[in-house]
């Protein structure tokens, strides 16, 4: 999970979003009739603009898991509302309650496989979560582990970290089927994104090794570790699972 800087959409997005906003149909529309909200949500002529829009803004990776996305594939991506239709008709149009996601496996695998797992808002539908990547300093805690498990550390707010790694285990299921009592992974999402980042972040050593060798001298190996880092996060797109590669560099980079 990275953290999502929220630009001003074109003046085409906004003029569609005010549009429907204002329309009688839009109006009429009950809060609590999620059903009839996404419906007409769905409709919305601008949505291939706002896809590719949200798309440029996380860079071509999923808001969640970090998987390739393309904005411009339809039955595979998903404008997700972060603060979901059915607790708040007024985000509903709001540009930045949107947030672009992969299929959360929806589109994986067997489809009658009771053991699938899915994830991101597959899995999260209409529940509220308060782990958001539009804040930066909430991604700033977020970690990984060389078995490919994501997790919220901050050891000033135990409590906090404690739910925020409920929603990513138990809401978003981005450690696949999660098991709290011996407190792993029993089974990888349909989308194979905890054998994805536990393979980048064996890559993300291996080429830290590679460097270590090559460069003796403390000081080169720190800059080509900083060029390597910003390198990285000016890609568009970024790789995938890039955040896991962006912190194993930074940690060493720390350590050193």
């Amino acid at each position: 999970m990275l953290y999502i800087q929220k630009q001003r959409p074109s003046s085409k997005i906004r003029s569609g979003l005010k549009h429907v906003s204002e329309s009688t149909q839009w109006k009429i529309i009950p809060q609590d009739d999620t059903k009839g909200l996404r419906d007409y949500f769905d409709l919305l002529p601008v949505k291939p603009e706002l896809r590719e829009s949200l798309g440029k803004e996380q860079h071509g990776l999923c808001a969640y898991c970090m998987k390739r996305i393309d904005s411009s594939d339809s039955l595979r991506v998903k404008i997700e509302h972060f603060v979901p239709l059915s607790k708040d008709k007024s985000h509903a149009l709001d540009y930045d309650n949107f947030l672009l996601t992969c299929d959360g496996g929806t589109k994986s695998g067997d489809l009658s496989d009771k053991n699938r797992v899915l994830c991101c808002d597959s899995s999260k539908k209409d529940t509220p979560i308060v782990l958001n990547p539009t804040i930066s300093h909430q991604m700033e805690h977020i970690r990984y582990n060389k078995y490919g498990k994501i997790y919220y550390s901050d050891t000033n707010y135990p409590d906090f970290a404690d739910a925020r790694n409920h929603e990513i285990n138990h809401v978003l299921c981005l450690n696949g089927k999660w098991n709290d009592a011996k407190n792993c992974t029993d089974l990888d999402t349909a989308t194979g994104i905890v054998k994805g980042r536990r393979d980048t972040y064996q890559a993300a050593i291996t080429y830290i090794q590679r460097l270590e060798k090559k460069y003796r001298n403390l000081q080169i190996f720190r800059t080509v570790l900083e060029d390597e880092i910003q390198k990285l996060q000016n890609a568009n797109p970024y790789p995938e699972f890039v955040g896991v590669t962006l912190f194993v560099l930074r940690r060493k980079l720390k350590q050193l």
